[in-house]
């Protein structure tokens, strides 16, 4: 089984796929981490994948075009819509896992550090491939230094309180298939937000 590591830094322009997420950073509690202050630059992506190296497709942001180097082809349209989504108006880096062997049809995983209007983040993504195209899922893990209460309110205000998992981590519901997570953390508390895309 042979990998390797490339790093390809490739600036970034990302567009804006997401209403929500403008609403949420116009007025998100204070984050732990200071917020970045510059537009996106450089975009490092670290790739973890087979030696063989495909042509890569035209019009992929960074993170796509990572992955395109791994081989994948199938999943590439979700992790471009993914990936821009992610890191719109941040300072990204990422690291893109691929099979060593037959990367198209097999799942795969992008790892994000973003830097952003709501502080540094830690995102967590997956891609599997299906007969209709390929589904996803990510979580966004933020450190905020307000309360779990505050976070809920302004970070998350068309979250829904539902049930907690068992008794300290809170439930905010954003339909069928997105969730937020809030874990109190000292006098702050850590958001987990995630989203299943089929």
């Amino acid at each position: 089984m042979k990998s390797c590591a490339l790093t390809v830094a490739i600036g970034v322009l990302l567009v804006v796929l997401c209403a929500d997420l403008a609403a949420k950073t116009k007025t998100a509690p204070t984050p732990a981490a200071p917020a970045a202050t510059q537009s996106p630059t450089e975009a490092p992506v670290t790739v973890v994948r087979s030696s063989a190296t495909p042509s890569m497709p035209a019009n992929l942001g960074a993170v796509a075009q990572g992955a395109a180097q791994s081989g994948i082809r199938r999943c590439l349209p979700r992790i471009d819509q993914v990936a821009n989504f992610l890191s719109t108006g941040a300072q990204t880096g990422a690291m893109v896992f691929a099979a060593p062997v037959d990367a198209d049809n097999r799942p795969s995983s992008v790892t994000l550090e973003t830097l952003g209007s709501n502080g540094l983040s830690y995102v967590d993504t997956s891609y599997s491939p299906t007969p209709a195209g390929c589904d996803a899922m990510y979580q966004t893990v933020t450190y905020w230094t307000d309360s779990c209460e505050q976070v809920a309110k302004v970070a998350f205000p068309h979250f829904v309180q539902s049930t907690p998992i068992r008794q300290y981590i809170a439930v905010l519901d954003g339909g069928a298939s997105a969730k937020v997570f809030l874990m109190p953390a000292g006098p702050g508390c850590i958001s987990i937000k995630k989203e299943v895309l089929y």
